[in-house]
């Protein structure tokens, strides 16, 4: 039997924000388990900044001499993947594709043409409440939806009257030797 195959969508599990902190430990852990096989789509890098990583990387930042790429690459909807996403999916072929980052970061990737060929796991900041209706409707095609917090699952399932209630909470977790309180 063949692997599962995952396209992970980051910003990258390289930069210091919040979504590249948590990917980074999210991706390493993913690939330890050897049940998949993994590709990146690293929003906010070049596929040549990356030599040595355990999975494919598709980077979506301008690569040196995409003049007309980095002009359009100024547009926020371009640089969250919505240009070269669907490239990278034709080229991986993912059994799933998992992404957790802001809804109208994301928003495209339900958009797409391939949508109905790979099963879509999202775990959106819901962190106001009400949700935006097209955001609820977004979240709705998912196959799995998890929350950053227990308010996001609670938010969700108010909305929704109980309808849409996600798989779980998954919080990015503080880091242990750096808040040692014991």
């Amino acid at each position: 039997m063949s692997k599962k195959r995952i396209l992970v969508v980051s910003e990258s599990h390289k930069l210091a924000s919040g979504f590249g902190n948590y990917i980074k430990e999210v991706l390493p852990r993913l690939h330890a388990t050897g049940k998949y096989e993994i590709a990146e789509f690293a929003c906010y890098v070049k596929s040549t900044d990356f030599e040595n990583t355990d999975w494919l990387i598709y980077g979506n930042a301008p690569l040196d001499g995409e003049d007309e790429y980095a002009k359009q690459h100024e547009n926020p909807a371009i640089q969250w993947g919505m240009s070269r996403f669907d490239h990278a999916v034709l080229d991986f072929k993912p059994d799933i594709c998992y992404a957790m980052r802001d809804p109208w970061m994301d928003s495209y990737i339900v958009d797409s043409p391939l949508f109905p060929f790979f099963h879509f796991v999202w775990m959106p900041t819901v962190d106001s409440a009400p949700q935006k209706t097209e955001w609820l409707y977004m979240f709705d095609k998912c196959d799995g939806l998890f929350a950053y917090s227990e308010f996001g699952i609670r938010t969700l399932k108010e909305a929704t009257n109980g309808r849409m209630v996600p798989v779980d909470c998954a919080s990015p977790a503080i880091d242990h030797e750096m808040f040692d309180i014991i």
